[in-house]
């Protein structure tokens, strides 16, 4: 495949990168002129992060990403009906919200398609394994308090 540039003869893409401006002019770059040489390369140092250590008094959890504990997901998986999947529903609002404490609105479990009264459900059994805390007030949506996983439900 050959590009036709203004003024020259067309040039292989193999190799070239085309760059259009705002004022719609084109250049045609050269990959190779951006290549680091093979000293360069010998000088390049790639080092690993270090590790974080937990504070005092922490103990390590596990989690699955985006710091969901797997112990909070274990005693809500054996809860009945929707209840894991409303559980996911109010961690993906808690990672985005980046608060314990929010309002569950009917956006956040429109993702997993589960009706307002399959929620309401399982909302009353995330609270009776205490596992949230709720808040209720005429008119709107409940606001929900994440808990860490009751003592008595660790494994």
């Amino acid at each position: 495949m050959f590009l036709p540039v203004h003024g020259e003869h067309p040039v292989p893409l193999l190799n070239k990168l085309l760059v259009i401006n705002e004022y719609r002019s084109t250049t045609v770059l050269n990959v190779e002129d951006f290549r680091l040489s093979e000293d360069a390369k010998e000088k390049l140092v790639f080092r690993r992060a270090p590790k974080r250590k937990l504070s005092k008094g922490r103990k390590r959890l596990n989690y699955l990403g985006a710091g969901i504990p797997l112990e909070w997901l274990s005693v809500a998986g054996n809860l009945q009906g929707k209840t894991l999947h409303v559980g996911l529903a109010i961690w993906l609002a808690h990672g985005i919200e980046k608060k314990d404490r929010f309002r569950f609105t009917p956006r956040w479990y429109a993702w997993f398609d589960i009706s307002s009264g399959a929620v309401r459900r399982a909302l009353h059994r995330l609270k009776d394994a205490k596992l949230i805390r709720l808040e209720y007030r005429p008119g709107c949506s409940p606001i929900v308090t994440l808990l860490p996983v009751p003592e008595e439900c660790e494994t």
